[in-house]
């Protein structure tokens, strides 16, 4: 593990700086998993809140397709506008959660 302050690899049992004397801190796995997943895209994210928002944006959004979808095209067109709001908005609600999640990692930096 390399010393966040100067740089120097330390051992990874190391818990603090052999050079500097900083305080080294491990990551725990779930908070590597997490990172990764905010950072790259495309992985469940463990963060609950995040979750939950999804999961709002994504029951408004095939509601809101079914609905649109019912005065065009009757029941048949509820179906198929419940089906382009529940996939465009899990890809919409996902892209956005990635972005926010990115940016969070990078304030932590």
């Amino acid at each position: 593990m390399n010393c966040p302050k100067c740089g120097t690899p330390n051992d990874d049992k190391a818990a603090k700086c052999a050079k500097c004397q900083t305080e080294l801190k491990r990551a725990d796995a779930l908070e590597s998993y997490q990172a990764i997943a905010e950072t790259v895209g495309g992985l469940p994210s463990l963060n609950v809140k995040d979750n939950l928002y999804q999961g709002l944006a994504v029951g408004v959004g095939t509601v809101l397709g079914a609905l649109i979808g019912l005065v065009i095209g009757g029941w048949q067109g509820a179906l198929f506008g419940a089906l382009i709001g529940l996939v465009g908005m899990g890809l919409i609600s996902g892209f956005v959660l990635m972005i926010l999640g990115f940016t969070r990692r990078m304030k932590k930096k």
